[in-house]
């Protein structure tokens, strides 16, 4: 993430091994790999409107949605942001550019509501 959109980060126990379970990239995993990676994972919080990551930035973290609502959206035409998907609870975000090392292929920021919370790793 660039400087200045990073969401604040909050410390603790968040993530339960059911949690991590019942979503479908972490579905596979037997419960001591579930609590072992709920552990090391980091709590962000971004207010409605806060950029997660832009289109073309360097990645490297992989993100869970606790709460709350991620836009996806991608530039279009003349820069025109183009929306492709709003992300909710359960849900992964920022695992192509995670896995490959590559560039993100669009932007995340919160959305519809007050806060959004998201597990990152």
């Amino acid at each position: 993430m660039t400087s200045g959109t990073r969401g604040s980060s909050l410390t603790g126990p968040m993530i339960t091994c059911d949690f991590l379970k019942a979503t479908e990239i972490f579905a596979a995993l037997d419960s001591l790999d579930a609590q072992a990676l709920g552990e090391i994972a980091k709590e962000e919080v971004f207010p409605k409107g806060r950029t997660v990551f832009r289109e073309r930035e360097p990645g490297g973290t992989l993100y869970l949605v606790i709460s709350g609502v991620i836009e996806i959206t991608k530039a279009g035409p003349g820069g025109r942001a183009v929306a492709l998907a709003r992300l909710e609870r359960g849900e992964i975000l920022g695992e192509i550019a995670a896995f490959d090392g590559g560039l993100r292929t669009a932007t995340a920021a919160a959305a519809v509501v007050p806060e959004t919370r998201l597990a990152c790793w």
